[in-house]
């Protein structure tokens, strides 16, 4: 039997676009960004925030808090810088005068400029606050644990872990690091803070150690410990920007100290000692980085 041949048709249709009239891409927007209420207010502090909650089709830069006493605050008065990204964050106002009003925004900036959240205000206290402060129930561990490299990560988070009713040893705890045959590092510490679900506040950047401390002042006058990497040798290892980790605790805003673990024993140590770059703990490395775990205890 034979078959004919049928011959195929195609047809190719083009669409054309005139010129001028290429995709537009997604307009972008200023950010959405919304002001915490204003807590832990003293005669020259306070304790604010906000929440980036859409970043307009472009990347958040900066994001923070300003105020002012006048109202209407902008990022061209006093400022707090909390980094990049969307999400929320808490801010540190600082340097305030007792007895006055102050008004409060958060900020969000974009490539096309800055959004600001809702305006509130507060009033600082006339008295000056009270200059010692300690958490209760965070004492150190009673036994070191014997391990290469020392055992400073797992004895702060030892007492961590004690204050939230986990009854973990410091080999248990460097199990859950990861048992990498040694103490743990700092990653291996988030790592187990993560793993047993305590809240945190990693805070690993410094404008400078004197408002970096200041910084750190605040958060343990709010009633949160800070799990702190510091330096005993500054020119031993300079690749590292922390070798040791203290557990703060503590603070005299009078005498300019805090209070702090270290192993098994507690000390305490001035402000200027932390910004110093002799031997002794300290702060101060060359990257100017900081690695400081805000504990978020239940208040």
């Amino acid at each position: 039997m034979n078959y004919k041949s049928k011959s195929s048709c195609v047809i190719i249709f083009c669409l054309l676009i005139p010129a001028g009239h290429a995709c537009k891409k997604d307009k972008v927007l200023l950010p959405t960004v919304t002001t915490f209420r204003i807590t832990d207010i003293s005669n020259i502090t306070a304790i604010s925030g906000g929440n980036v909650l859409n970043d307009g089709g472009s990347s958040i830069v900066s994001k923070g808090v300003c105020w002012n006493i006048t109202g209407n605050p902008t990022i061209t008065d006093s400022k707090t810088s909390n980094g990049t990204g969307t999400g929320s964050y808490i801010s540190d106002l600082t340097a305030l005068q007792p007895g006055t009003t102050y008004f409060v925004k958060s900020y969000a900036g974009n490539n096309l400029g800055t959004a600001y959240g809702n305006e509130l205000s507060f009033t600082t206290t006339q008295s000056a606050i009270v200059s010692e402060f300690r958490i209760k129930n965070l004492d150190p561990p009673s036994e070191s644990y014997i391990i290469r490299e020392g055992n400073c990560g797992e004895a702060v988070l030892w007492t961590i872990c004690q204050y939230f009713g986990k009854q973990l040893s410091q080999e248990q705890i460097n199990y859950i690091g990861g048992n990498p045959g040694r103490g743990l590092h700092g990653d291996e510490v988030i790592k187990v803070l993560d793993s047993l679900k305590i809240p945190f506040n990693l805070r690993e950047k410094a404008d400078s150690w004197e408002s970096t401390v200041d910084t750190l002042k605040n958060i343990i006058i709010r009633g949160n410990p800070i799990i702190v990497g510091v330096k005993i040798y500054p020119d031993l290892h300079p690749e590292w920007y922390a070798d040791h980790f203290i557990l703060f605790t503590g603070t005299n805003t009078l005498y300019k100290v805090f209070y702090y673990n270290s192993i098994c024993d507690s000390y305490s140590i001035t402000y200027e000692e932390l910004c110093g770059t002799g031997n002794g703990y300290s702060l101060v490395n060359k990257y100017n980085l900081l690695y400081a775990v805000e504990i978020l205890l239940p208040h």
